[in-house]
C-alpha cells in the first residue's frame, strides 16, 4: 500500500489515451471457434431498415427478436458496423446471455472491430459482468486496443466486487500514470478499495481528488467517502461528508 501511495503521488501525465498491443493470437484462435457457432455477417453493403430495426430491439432488450432478424438476412444485406456489434454486446449482457456475447465477441474479433473503442468497451462489460473470473476479464482488458477511462473503471470496479481491493487501487495509479484523468467511477472504485482495507490516508488524497474535480457533489462517491470515514472511525469526517450531501438517500442515513 505504501508503495501504491508512492506511485501515485508521484506519478506524471502521459497520453490521454493508451494503445494496448494487439490481441494476441492465442486469443484470436479461441474466440474463432466461437465465430462459426452465429451468424457472419458481411463488411459489404448494408440494409439500414435491418440494422436500425435491430438495434430497436436491442434497446428494449429483445435478444431473441434481434438474432432471429440477423439469422433471417442475407449476409451480405447486413453491414458489420461497430455501433450494430456493441448494440447486441450490450443487450447480451443486459438479458445475461454470455454465451451469445461469446459468439458476438468473436464476430468482433474476426471482422477487425476490437480495435473500436465503444465495441471494445462493450466487450469489456460483458465479461466485467458476466465472465468466468477477473482473469479473463484482465485477459480481454490487456488485449484492448484503445483504453478509456471507461475501461479503466470497468476493470476497477471488477476488482472492488471481487474483494481484490490492492489491485483495484493499482489499476488506478496505472491508469493516473498514463495520463488518463480519474472520472467519478473510478474515484468511487478507489474510494471503496480503501474503505474495505482501512487505507484512509490514501483514502484522504482520493477525498482531495474528488474536491479538485468537482465531484464532491456526486451521491455515489459522497457515499463512498461517508461510508469509508464511518467504517474507519472517522466520525467527524463522516458527518461532515454526509452534511455537504445534497440530497441523502437511506442507503446514506442508515
Amino acid at each position: 500500500i505504501v508503495s501504491i501511495r508512492q506511485k501515485y503521488l508521484t506519478c506524471k501525465k502521459c497520453s490521454p489515451v493508451i494503445v494496448a498491443p494487439p490481441m494476441n493470437l492465442t486469443l484470436k484462435r479461441h474466440f474463432s471457434q466461437h465465430a462459426s457457432q452465429c451468424l457472419t455477417p458481411s463488411v459489404s453493403s448494408s440494409s439500414p431498415t435491418k440494422q436500425s430495426r435491430i438495434q430497436e430491439l436491442c434497446k428494449s432488450g429483445r435478444l431473441t427478436d434481434a438474432i432471429r432478424i440477423l439469422n433471417s438476412t442475407d449476409s451480405c444485406e447486413i453491414s458489420a458496423k461497430p455501433n450494430l456489434y456493441a448494440s447486441l454486446l450490450q443487450t447480451c449482457t443486459k438479458v445475461f446471455s454470455f454465451f451469445h456475447g461469446l459468439q458476438f465477441h468473436a464476430h468482433v474479433v474476426k471482422s477487425g472491430l476490437e480495435t473500436d473503442r465503444y465495441v471494445g468497451n462493450s466487450v469489456l462489460s460483458l465479461y466485467f459482468k458476466l465472465g468466468p473470473d477477473m482473469r479473463e476479464t484482465r485477459r480481454v482488458f490487456d488485449g484492448m486496443f484503445v483504453k478509456d477511462a471507461i475501461s479503466w473503471s470497468s476493470m476497477m470496479s471488477g476488482y472492488v466486487a471481487g474483494r481484490e481491493h490492492v489491485k483495484a487501487l493499482e489499476m488506478f495509479v496505472e491508469m493516473v500514470s498514463f495520463g488518463l484523468e480519474p472520472n467519478a467511477f473510478t474515484l468511487s472504485s478507489a474510494v471503496k478499495a480503501c474503505s474495505e482495507i482501512g487505507e484512509i490516508r490514501l483514502g484522504k488524497c482520493f477525498h482531495g481528488v474528488v474536491v479538485t474535480r468537482g465531484f464532491e457533489w456526486n451521491q455515489v462517491i459522497s457515499s463512498a467517502l461517508a461510508d469509508m470515514y464511518g467504517v474507519n472511525r472517522e466520525p467527524a469526517d463522516a458527518r461532515r461528508v454526509f452534511d455537504e450531501m445534497p440530497e441523502p438517500d437511506v442507503i446514506c442515513w442508515t
